[in-house]
């Protein structure tokens, strides 16, 4: 029923005009406490929370609230047609949440927006132009879910400004955690304290994802790449600034109303701290940095707050003398005077490299070996085989990537293709010199990583396993780099692969000594590992923790493409299924101003733990103003609904 008070807006309005429910509007009926909980919403439905404040729960929840026959929007209005607005509030950029509110604005509605974030709306064609060069190399790790086009007619707020509207007091607070600029909009409606907190929060003590976290630290000098949870400390501060204001319900971007606000933050800061305190126990960095992991710890757990480390590695003193060390590569050396090479960066390597052939050790260099994509490992690959002429070889799971780098967006990509790569499969074998190098998968650092075991003929082995693990742990600190976490990926492979071969020593091309990991060690990272599984379970609201991990679980393919002006392009999107089971999904292209959607390829029904791949083509139709062009797309998975979630590049080439 309509409230008496707002009957007449409603019949003068058209207020509930385009409102409707779609085919899984049942899921929406209500909200689960534990499993599977909407993260974005199906179909849309109304929760008349008092006389003027209605709540429009969809992909993104929208506040309308109402006076002297006028609306002000918070957040957007997730429906076809949404309400005339004379004001819309937003509390952080991000377009997946924004969305909901470009057109009320594109209609002529005001909107106030984080003055700390102001470019993030207006300067985003700038962002995007640089996109074709700035997104290699990258170890800031900032997010892409920022608009296609800028923003008009908006007026920053921030932390202290007071929105005055038709006898309403809004109070603006800086919140920042889930972005570095968010904020929370704090309002007394008819009797109630409402907070209206994006992001911040979702339901009882939950939030969407960590990737969004990942920030650099600077009290510890950590670039964004090593910067697991970096924000993590500023969204557990916002939401105890939140819970001081003493509100009686939060209402989030996504997910329930929550009615009871503090609880709701002291279950998500413990949450937090708890994942956080099982990440630091077994982190690589404490080997590379020691002195950084109390500060580190303090800024999340407390101050303090005490950390118990796992044990560490077995340290093996010197080398092999046919083992060389140069800069991130290393050098295996022949008898017969000749050399093989794994991985080749930076630039340097290939004059020192140079400088040993045609010496009085080493002749030649008659392979290389690529452990994993990151540009201190591949970029000068290429190079190096042009200049000793020798092949490349790595794992077939890399080879997408370092052959076609433009068609990902990971961290720390070189854009520097290699064109000779010779993938082998796993564990094959191949016979060089006096040595039996072997090829394996190895997705630890990152999802798109080998690892090379050389086996001289007098029995003696190795594994160069990239940059995957330390003495101290493995090397987690970038959910970017896709960690899935299951059992038979992701670390977990890895020990089991570690578990099978107790004795093996390991080459991480960072560290000096070769090391070794007890059985007990890697038994405690498992345990470890099964732990924060369970953890990441009660922190987010997906099915499976492994969407709330990987940030490319919905992801175009080929990320950049390059056109001639009036070319067609077909672009593809990819949907990895982390769910246990068989899901539906379904893609919404939106193409880029003078440009139209043709042939689209839907939906899919992705089993479980698989990747699937959806298509589309665009075309020009008008127009061309600009020379990067950015395609978003909407994710709907069994339903449930992700405006905006992926984009791709589309470069025009003169």
């Amino acid at each position: 029923m309509v409230h008496a008070g707002l009957q007449g807006l409603y019949d003068r309005r058209n207020f509930l005009e385009g409102f409707s429910l779609g085919a899984s509007a049942g899921l929406l009926t209500s909200f689960p406490s534990c499993g599977w909980a909407a993260p974005g919403g199906a179909g849309v439905r109304l929760n008349l929370l008092s006389q003027h404040l209605t709540i429009i729960s969809g992909a993104v929840n929208g506040a309308v609230l109402t006076s002297e026959g006028v609306a002000l929007v918070i957040g957007g209005d997730p429906r076809a047609t949404p309400v005339s607005a004379e004001l819309v509030l937003l509390t952080h950029h991000r377009r997946d949440y924004t969305w909901a509110a470009q057109a009320l604005v594109e209609a002529g509605t005001r909107a106030l927006i984080p003055e700390s974030e102001s470019d993030k709306f207006t300067n985003v064609r700038s962002f995007w132009e640089k996109q074709p060069r700035e997104r290699f190399h990258d170890y800031v790790q900032r997010t892409n879910k920022i608009s296609a086009e800028p923003w008009h007619n908006v007026e920053p707020v921030g932390d202290g400004s007071v929105v005055n509207w038709r006898g309403f007091s809004i109070r603006v607070i800086s919140t920042p955690g889930w972005t570095p600029g968010a904020v929370t909009y704090l309002a007394n409606v008819d009797g109630r304290k409402i907070a209206f907190t994006g992001d911040l929060i979702y339901g009882d003590g939950r939030i969407l994802d960590l990737y969004s976290l990942q920030s650099p630290i600077r009290e510890v000098r950590a670039p964004g790449y090593l910067g697991f949870m970096g924000r993590a400390a500023q969204l557990i501060e916002s939401l105890r600034r939140v819970a001081a204001e003493n509100p009686d319900i939060l209402v989030p971007a996504r997910g329930p109303i929550i009615h009871r606000p503090q609880q709701a933050i002291d279950r998500l800061t413990e949450r937090l701290r708890n994942v956080y305190r099982n990440f630091i126990s077994i982190s690589d960095l404490r080997w590379s940095v020691p002195e950084r992991m109390q500060p580190m710890a303090a800024r999340i757990l407390g101050p303090g707050a005490g950390v118990r480390f796992g044990p560490t590695a077995e340290i093996i003193e010197g080398r092999p003398h046919w083992l060389r060390e140069v800069d991130s590569s290393r050098l295996l050396l022949s008898e017969s005077g000749a050399g093989f090479l794994v991985d080749c960066a930076p630039p340097p390597a290939i004059e020192k490299i140079r400088s040993l052939v045609g010496g009085n050790e080493m002749a030649s260099i008659e392979g290389i070996y690529l452990t994993h994509y990151h540009d201190d490992h591949v970029h000068e690959a290429q190079a190096a085989s042009d200049v000793f002429g020798c092949r490349i070889y790595g794992c077939e799971q890399i080879k997408d990537i370092v052959t076609n780098p433009r068609a990902f967006r990971m961290p720390a990509q070189s854009e520097n293709a290699v064109r000779n790569f010779i993938a082998l499969k796993e564990d094959e074998s191949f016979q060089w010199r006096e040595f039996t190098l072997t090829s394996f998968y190895f997705p630890g650092q990152t999802l798109y990583h080998g690892a090379l075991e050389a086996k001289r003929s007098d029995g003696k082995r190795l594994w160069f396993i990239g940059d995957s693990f330390s003495p101290t742990g493995p090397a987690d600190s970038c959910p970017q780099n896709r960690l899935f976490l299951r059992e038979k990926a992701g670390f977990l492979a890895c020990f089991d692969k570690l578990e099978a071969n107790p004795d093996v020593l390991l080459v991480n091309q960072h560290i000096s000594p070769l090391f070794r990991f007890s059985p007990e060690q890697i038994r405690h990272f498992r345990r470890t590992y099964l732990e924060r599984y369970k953890l990441l379970r009660e922190l987010f609201p997906w099915d499976d923790p492994n969407f709330g991990l990987d940030e490319n679980w919905a992801r175009f393919y080929p990320y950049e493409v390059h056109v001639s002006r009036r070319e067609p392009v077909r672009l593809s999107v990819r949907l990895m299924n982390h769910s246990p089971t068989a899901k539906l999904f379904q893609i919404r292209p939106h193409a880029p101003r003078g440009w139209r959607v043709t042939g689209l390829h839907q939906a899919e029904r992705i089993p479980a733990h698989e990747e699937g791949e959806l298509s589309f083509l665009i075309q020009p139709v008008g127009p061309l103003a600009t020379k990067v062009h950015v395609v978003t797309a909407d994710v709907v998975m069994d339903g449930f609904e992700f405006p905006r979630w992926a984009e791709g590049l589309v470069v025009i080439d003169e």
